[in-house]
This record gives C-alpha cells, sequence and structure tokens, in this order.
C-alpha cells in the first residue's frame, strides 16, 4: 500500500493536475464530514484523489505554458507519449487501467465511471449520493482553485466554449439544470452551505489528505 503522494510520483503525475485531484477530494471531504446520513467516505475519496490520473493524454502541453514548469514541455511530452503508447488515447480508460494497478475497490471504480460532465444528467436522475458528491467535488474546482458551481461552469465556458463533449444548446442546458439538481440535493443532507467551501478550508484538509494510503 502506498500514500496517494507516491502514487502521483509513480505515475509522473502533473504538479497541476496533483494540485486539481487534491482539491476536488478536499471538497468531497468537507462534504462528507458534514454529512447528516450515512455515507461512503473513504470510497469517496479515494475517487476523487484519482479521477483524473489519465488526463495527460487529453492535454494540449502548449496551450498552458506555465503548468509545464519548471520540468519543461518536453519533459512533459515524453511523459504524455509514454501513457499514450501504455494505456491508448482514451484519458477516461488511462485512468481506470490506473486504478486497476493500484488495487481500488470495485465501489471506487463504479464511481469513477460516473465522473465526467457528461455524466452529470444520469448521475442526477441515479440519486446516489456518493456518485452526487464525486461528480459535484470535481465541478467545484478551476484550475485556480475551489469556486462555487457558477464559476467553475463559465471557467468552462471561457476556457472550452460552449464546446464542452461537443455538447450545444438543450443537451448543454440539460447538464447545468443536472449540476444544479445534485448541489441541492447534496446540501439537504449537510450541515454546510455551498458557499462554506472555500480555498481557505479545504487548504489543511489537503495537508491531510496527502498521507493517504490506497
Amino acid at each position: 500500500m502506498k500514500t496517494i503522494g507516491e502514487i502521483y510520483n509513480n505515475y509522473y503525475i502533473m504538479p497541476q493536475l496533483e494540485s486539481h485531484m487534491y482539491r476536488v477530494a478536499a471538497v468531497a471531504s468537507l462534504i462528507c464530514d458534514n454529512f447528516q446520513t450515512s455515507i461512503d467516505k473513504k470510497s469517496i475519496i479515494n475517487t476523487c484523489l484519482l479521477h483524473d490520473m489519465g488526463n495527460i493524454i487529453k492535454f494540449d502541453l502548449t496551450k498552458f505554458p506555465e503548468f509545464n514548469e519548471p520540468q519543461g514541455l518536453a519533459y512533459w511530452q515524453s511523459v504524455k507519449n509514454n501513457f499514450i503508447e501504455k494505456y491508448g488515447n482514451d484519458q477516461h480508460k488511462a485512468t481506470v487501467a490506473i486504478a486497476l494497478e493500484v488495487g481500488v475497490s470495485l465501489r471506487v471504480l463504479e464511481l469513477l465511471n460516473s465522473i465526467g460532465f457528461s455524466k452529470s444528467v444520469n448521475v442526477n436522475e441515479s440519486n446516489e449520493m456518493e456518485k452526487m458528491i464525486c461528480i459535484y467535488s470535481d465541478m467545484r474546482v478551476t484550475p485556480s482553485g475551489v469556486a462555487t458551481l457558477r464559476e467553475r461552469l463559465i471557467d468552462m465556458e471561457e476556457r472550452y466554449g460552449n464546446s464542452q463533449n461537443a455538447k450545444k444548446g438543450t443537451e448543454l442546458q440539460d447538464i447545468y439544470l443536472a449540476l444544479y439538481s445534485i448541489e441541492e440535493k447534496i446540501f439537504m443532507h449537510a450541515s454546510i452551505k455551498p458557499n462554506d467551501i472555500t480555498n481557505e478550508i479545504c487548504e489543511p484538509i489537503i495537508t491531510h489528505l496527502k498521507k493517504s494510503i490506497i
């Protein structure tokens, strides 16, 4: 068994991607610790700490050059090429393959397969709280840190336009409505509110998460 930090090092995860997964897990941890009904916190946290492990496969490394520092573009391009050679061109399949290599539970694998902007409608309709917390926590973190759901959606529009996962019009609106519905359902059972989740609150949680054993 290894700490999540050791796992990130072993798989050459980019610092920006590490920060994202730590923040997502911190948001989820805060929700779980203030949840008023029974919840599978361990599976949720492990899912959030691993949910983007293969994402370098889809990155355009020239788009945000600051994320390549200090190692540089050539280094991360080599890492990306190695990922593609080993896992193929699908970042989600790579993430699942890595999770299997790490040795996660079947429940974590199930939750990993529920995370994704395009899966929001199905997750909302499932009413499975663990799935909703995982996808919602991911939607509370921008590249610069923890944000409100609205700020995160605006950030996605600014970075990708309305072409997220090639979804437009009514379909995109359905996803947005599903995410707000998920937020409402989660906080019906929590002793905190969405605005209580901030960078400042999450920072000490991240320090603790870095010692997590997967």
